[in-house]
């Protein structure tokens, strides 16, 4: 029922929603998946209020005593508002001292997909990210995947981007967290999720532990 509500929730788009979510996503009493429900709940306000949602998720990130399924995805989410270089630098500064190799890979696997990218908001900071790359000495973890396929025509500069991820339990393998979703660029506008597909669940993952 919870994750029903979180899911009409996030469709409704309704700012006034945003204290609630962040009230579910910052209390550890709830389970990861009722709390990557509601980060995944903002998707729809990130145009509207990128500065809040970074405000919410980024401490969230930079907690490493957090669940790196719900600091994932957190970070997966913060990407998506544009972030400026001032978050980007807070992000990497975190890796410096990241014990998840899960949270490191996934960080990496972003920034690499990330720093050749043809749309305009994240061309701004693309050498950013190819710099903070060159700082980050991370063995990839390959149970954390992050993948941009891109449709993309040079000539015309249009096209669509679609990305990919997965974020498996760190604990038993498990998969967490599944999304796809399509980036458009079109007469030089671009628009973040024109198709968005995401999956989150936990009864595999009670059901493995307890057999």
């Amino acid at each position: 029922e919870k994750i029903l509500a979180l899911k009409a929730i996030g469709n409704a788009a309704n700012d006034l929603s945003v204290i609630n979510l962040e009230n579910v996503i910052r209390d550890p009493r709830h389970s990861s998946i009722i709390r990557i429900h509601a980060i995944d709940a903002l998707r729809r306000l990130r145009n509207e209020m990128p500065r809040k949602i970074q405000r919410i998720l980024l401490p969230i990130f930079k907690n490493t005593m957090e669940i790196p399924e719900v600091r994932m995805t957190a970070f997966s989410m913060l990407m998506a508002t544009f972030p400026e270089k001032v978050i980007l630098d807070q992000i990497t500064y975190t890796l410096h001292s990241e014990r998840s190799n899960h949270v490191k890979s996934f960080v990496v696997r972003v920034y690499n997909a990330l720093s050749t990218s043809v749309i305009p908001e994240e061309r701004e900071t693309a050498p950013h990210l190819r710099t903070a790359l060159t700082l980050a000495n991370v063995d990839l973890d390959m149970s954390c995947q992050y993948q941009r396929i891109p449709l993309y025509s040079g000539e015309s500069q249009e096209g669509v981007f679609l990305n990919l991820a997965s974020i498996f339990s760190t604990t038993d393998g498990i998969p967490k967290h599944l999304s796809a979703s399509l980036d458009s660029l079109f007469n030089g506008l671009s628009e973040k999720d024109t198709i968005s597909i995401s999956l989150s669940q936990q009864n595999l993952e009670d059901l493995y532990h307890r057999f």
